[in-house]
């Protein structure tokens, strides 16, 4: 997962340089380079989500545009607030929600070129955890036949 985060910021980071270092005086934010890519990758499509225990295995169809960067991955747990949750060069990441108690987590997925352009969001699915802590004298007087 290190590996991805870097490999995205670098992306991002030469992308950032080759916009402003522009050597076109006469360009400005408001008239971009006409060699400039600024047509983002499709969205992800097929999201998928698998919920085992505290982990979240998410998967989708891998993105065909020749430039593409990777993917950022988003989640929502248990609030209305979207966090970037990871990047990712591959079509696929598993995530751990290691909070106790019962959860909804939701995923969405969107893709990133070479040159910074971010697609629009995949669908958004949703699983729920069970990380509930098993009451002792539950699973004893379920043993003894109570």
């Amino acid at each position: 997962m290190r590996k991805a985060l870097t490999l995205f910021a670098l992306v991002a980071v030469v992308a950032l340089v080759a916009v402003g270092c522009s050597s076109d005086s006469t360009s400005s934010p408001v008239d971009p380079d006409p060699g400039e890519d600024l047509t983002p990758p499709a969205s992800p499509s097929s999201l998928w989500a698998q919920a085992t225990g505290s982990r979240v295995a998410l998967t989708w169809r891998q993105n065909s545009e020749s430039d593409l960067g990777g993917y950022m991955i988003y989640r929502m747990v248990d609030s209305n607030v979207w966090e970037a949750a990871s990047a990712s060069v591959d079509s696929r990441f598993v995530d751990t929600i290691d909070e106790e108690g019962l959860h909804i987590a939701r995923y969405r997925v969107s893709a990133v070129d070479r040159s910074g352009n971010e697609s629009a969001y995949s669908v958004t699915v949703e699983v729920l955890i069970d990380n509930s802590v098993p009451d002792i004298n539950d699973a004893k007087q379920e043993l003894m036949g109570y």
